[in-house]
């Protein structure tokens, strides 16, 4: 899920849909949250605060309950995605992609921008896991006019360099990617114009 509230450090409400209980909510005082993921196995929604929180907000979703946050050092996060076993979230700031252990709480590596292919990009944006190989796909340079927006993937292990797949068409830059049950990237493109 890509911004869940604009630039505010007002209040987010974040919202659960079932055709069997209707509408069910959590509150996130004192900040916007630009990114969710939860994990099914344990009923926990992990949400990226935005507006420089620096924190990975923890909701247990049966007690109805904010756990301990994780903090992630440095600026906004910008978007937050799980592995495939729900092992780690992987967590996108302006400057780099955190891996950090759902199980400890802590972070457990790093992959700087500086490691992309195109490593003059100014920020990171989206982030999601491939469901087969595990490997790490980003969206570079949100911004329009920010230079050229990218996707690229790196190993899960956070190690080496990345290896770029699209770059958006002239006037575009990605923001958020997922793929989908059946392998599929898929990214939202957006333009000035």
């Amino acid at each position: 899920v890509g911004e869940l509230l604009g630039n505010s450090t007002s209040r987010t409400d974040v919202y659960q849909y079932s055709t069997n209980t209707g509408l069910t909510s959590c509150n996130l005082p004192n900040g916007g949250g630009e990114g969710i993921v939860v994990d099914p196995t344990k009923n926990i929604a992990y949400i990226a605060t935005c507006c420089n929180q620096g924190q990975i907000r923890i909701y247990d979703i049966v007690s109805g309950t904010f756990q301990t946050p994780i903090d992630v050092p440095g600026e906004d996060l910008l978007d937050v995605t799980i592995s495939k076993d729900y092992a780690f979230l992987y967590v996108t700031t302006y400057n780099k992609v955190y891996k950090i252990s759902t199980a400890s709480k802590s972070i457990s590596g790093s992959f700087s921008k500086t490691s992309l292919v195109n490593n003059t990009a100014k920020d990171f944006w989206g982030v999601t896991v491939h469901p087969t190989n595990g490997n790490i796909y980003v969206s570079s340079n949100w911004q329009l006019g920010s230079g050229t927006s990218t996707i690229e993937y790196f190993s899960s292990s956070m190690s080496g360099s990345s290896t770029r797949i699209a770059t958006a068409p002239t006037g575009y830059n990605y923001r958020g990617i997922i793929f989908d049950n059946s392998g599929n990237l898929w990214a939202v493109a957006s333009s000035s114009g």
